[in-house]
């Protein structure tokens, strides 16, 4: 968008190749583990015995996969950085909320000092 500020940086393409050939053999190693875990399940193997490593190769898995999701999720198909917090500078007008105390519903604090100011 033309003069916008966009504060997260843009990808090459080298490396929004790069995040989308480790996203897939994350997902291709996923898909092998499940096949090969079905496949000794059905030949009546004991999982015990690869409980373990199973285990871990799927966290590694999950905590690997995060933080490459989360990147393309910035950028948009050809590497642009997107505009992540629109909304909040483009308000009209500025509004108090009450925060919700402990206790029953409905009960909020009063006065100015314990109010959220949002825009809307």
């Amino acid at each position: 968008m033309p003069g916008r500020l966009i504060p997260n940086r843009s990808l090459t393409k080298a490396e929004l190749d790069d995040i989308g050939a480790k996203l897939g053999a994350l997902n291709a190693e996923e898909n092998d583990s499940k096949m090969a875990a079905a496949a000794a399940m059905a030949a009546g193997r004991d999982m015990q015995k690869d409980f373990t490593k199973m285990l871990r190769d799927a966290l590694r898995i999950h905590w690997s996969r995060g933080p490459l999701v989360g990147k393309l999720e910035t950028v948009d198909e050809e590497g642009r950085a997107l505009p992540l917090c629109l909304g909040l500078v483009e308000a009209e007008k500025m509004i108090d909320r009450a925060i919700p105390l402990f206790g029953p519903p409905g009960r909020e604090r009063n006065g100015s000092s314990s109010a959220i100011r949002s825009r809307r």
